[in-house]
């Protein structure tokens, strides 16, 4: 920009703040307030000064804005040519902005790849039920065997009304994500719960620097409660789109009303850590379910309804903790909705 047009911008600007300071009689306590010189005593060079600082600081910004697009477009090619070979990576544009490459659209990016005549693998298939605590998905799409158990053993489970919430703490299961609690293929690892949830749950996965279990990245292939394809978590951009909560399939407030109160505090903080009853989950979600049972609350992702169900009868039956009538009923109209 030149000189000339420099002024020509400033200058209006300035003029209208220092003429109104000087009506009040403020040009000093205006100086003080914004750390810039009393304005009475500023030159043409003092003012082209400042506006070259101003200048310096937002070449600065544009510089480590551009070095982060960069970065953010390089980790977006490594993870397609990972998932789809070099000759996909070849089609990811260099000119995506910071927010596209950070929240890369895979599904979108498939598509591409169909019309270009690539090869698009498969989805990965569920591997196993993560029920103990290896690599897999926590709750897998269902046969339709595992629907007719899921009928047979809500069958059988006890039918009672709620225990008062009376006492109920989170605290009363243990430190939270214990690496101790429980006889699970993770117990004792070194990595807290949430940690081994999103390494078992996410592919494409950064840890934090020095760290072999602090997640710092991933990404979820199907997000259950929202039905949201490849789903993108990262830890340090401070964006609730990219969180990920911990959800316990069988919410702690319902196991303590349905049987769990009267249990040992190794008992809570095993069902607290259980594989089988978490998985990684949409915050919004899993903060509007609270402690909600089946009969107040289902996802809003449909086609998951049959497998959380099957999947919260399951946990029930493993720690016999009993249903209400209104969340029995619930249970048993999602399970007639599924295949038999």
């Amino acid at each position: 920009m030149s000189r000339a047009l420099k002024l020509f911008i400033a200058l209006p600007v300035l003029t209208l703040v220092w003429g109104y300071a000087n009506s009040i009689g403020a040009t000093q306590t205006l100086s003080q307030l914004t750390g810039l010189p009393n304005m009475a005593t500023w030159t043409i060079p003092g003012i082209e000064r400042v506006m070259e600082a101003r200048g310096a600081v937002d070449e600065v910004r544009n510089e480590a804005q551009r070095k982060a697009r960069q970065a953010a477009v390089r980790a977006a090619r490594a993870e397609v040519e990972r998932r789809y070979g070099p000759e996909a990576a070849a089609l990811v544009p260099r000119d995506l902005t910071l927010a596209e490459a950070r929240h890369f659209d895979f599904t979108a990016f498939e598509r591409l790849m169909t019309r270009e005549g690539l090869h698009v693998p498969a989805r990965p298939d569920e591997q196993g039920d993560g029920a103990s605590g290896q690599k897999g998905t926590p709750i897998p799409f269902m046969t339709t065997e595992a629907y007719t158990k899921a009928r047979a053993a809500l069958s059988d489970l006890d039918v009672k009304g709620k225990a008062a919430m009376t006492g109920y703490s989170r605290d009363e299961y243990g430190s939270e994500w214990s690496d101790a609690a429980g006889d699970f293929a993770w117990t004792g690892n070194g990595c807290d719960t949430r940690n081994d949830v999103l390494a078992r749950d996410l592919v494409a996965i950064v840890f934090e620097d020095g760290s072999d279990c602090e997640v710092a990245s991933g990404v979820v292939r199907y997000e259950r409660y929202t039905g949201t394809a490849d789903y993108v978590f990262d830890a340090n951009d401070d964006e609730y789109a990219t969180d990920l909560d911990i959800e316990h399939v069988v919410a702690l407030g319902n196991v303590w009303v349905t049987g769990g109160q009267y249990w040992s505090e190794s008992k809570r903080a095993a069902v607290a850590n259980d594989p089988m009853n978490l998985f990684a989950a949409d915050p919004s979600s899993n903060r509007q379910k609270g402690d909600a049972d089946a009969a107040t609350w289902l996802p809003s992702n449909k086609s998951f309804r049959c497998a959380y169900i099957s999947q919260q009868i399951a946990v029930k039956a493993k720690y016999d903790l009993w249903v209400t009538g209104p969340e029995k009923d619930a249970m048993g109209r999602v399970l007639a909705s599924c295949p038999s």
